[in-house]
């Protein structure tokens, strides 16, 4: 098993979200997403 690099090696990768706040405003936030390029796992078969 290799370290799949897409993902950091991590299984998640960081994505900026969109968000609206409880006044109405937008905002954006960062949320941890399981990286799908590797299985979800973060190792990639070598």
């Amino acid at each position: 098993m290799t370290t799949c690099t897409s993902c950091g090696g991590s299984g998640q990768q960081m994505v900026t979200v969109n968000h609206i706040g409880a006044d109405g405003t937008p905002y954006q936030g960062v949320e941890y997403q399981t990286c799908t390029g590797c299985g979800g796992t973060g190792q990639r078969q070598g």
